[in-house]
C-alpha cells in the first residue's frame, strides 16, 4: 500500500513538474477560433535578433543599414493595427488599420484546421503568406510556426473581447 501511494505521488509531482498551460500549445477548434483576433508583432525583438546576427557575423555594411533603418520600422508598425476575424464556413476578414485610420479596403481570405488540428490561413490577394505556415492555440494566444515546425517566437494573435 504505501508502495503503490508513493508511486501515485511520483506520477502526480512528474506531471505537475512538466505540465505548463501557458507554453503548451494545441490544436484550434473553431469553437475557440470563431471571433475577432489582433495580430502581434514584436518587432523590437526581431530588430535585436538581426543586430545580433550583423554583429555575430561582423556585418558592418548591414549594421549600418539595420541601425539606419530600425528606429523607422519601429515607428511604423507601432502605428499600424492588423485585426483578423475568423467567421464560420472559413472565412477570415483581415482589418488594417494605419496611423488610425481605417479606410483601406479589407481583404477577404480563407481559414481551414486541418486534420492535425492546425490552423491553415490561405486565399489572400495582398499578403504574401506561405503556404506551410501554421498557427497553435495555447490557452490565450494563437501561436504561429514556419513550414519547418519552428515557433514564430515574436508573432502571434490574441483574442480581442
Amino acid at each position: 500500500m504505501k508502495n503503490r501511494l508513493l508511486l501515485t505521488g511520483v506520477i502526480v509531482a512528474l506531471i505537475a513538474l512538466t505540465y505548463n498551460p501557458s507554453v503548451a500549445q494545441g490544436k484550434v477548434t473553431e469553437k475557440k477560433l470563431i471571433g475577432t483576433w489582433k495580430l502581434v508583432i514584436e518587432i523590437e525583438d526581431e530588430l535585436e535578433e538581426a543586430r545580433q546576427e550583423m554583429d555575430d557575423e561582423d556585418n558592418v555594411l548591414g549594421e549600418l543599414i539595420l541601425s539606419g533603418v530600425s528606429g523607422l520600422v519601429e515607428g511604423i508598425m507601432d502605428n499600424i493595427e492588423i485585426y483578423f476575424e475568423f467567421r464560420p464556413g472559413g472565412e477570415v476578414v483581415i482589418m488594417a488599420e494605419a496611423f488610425g485610420n481605417n479606410d483601406d479596403e479589407d481583404e477577404y481570405a480563407r481559414w481551414e484546421i486541418n486534420k492535425r488540428g492546425e490552423l491553415i490561413i490561405s486565399d489572400m490577394d495582398n499578403i504574401s503568406i506561405n503556404d506551410d505556415d501554421y498557427w497553435l492555440m495555447d490557452s490565450r494566444y494563437l501561436i504561429s510556426y514556419d513550414e519547418n515546425g519552428e515557433k514564430e517566437e515574436n508573432v502571434y494573435m490574441r483574442k480581442v473581447e
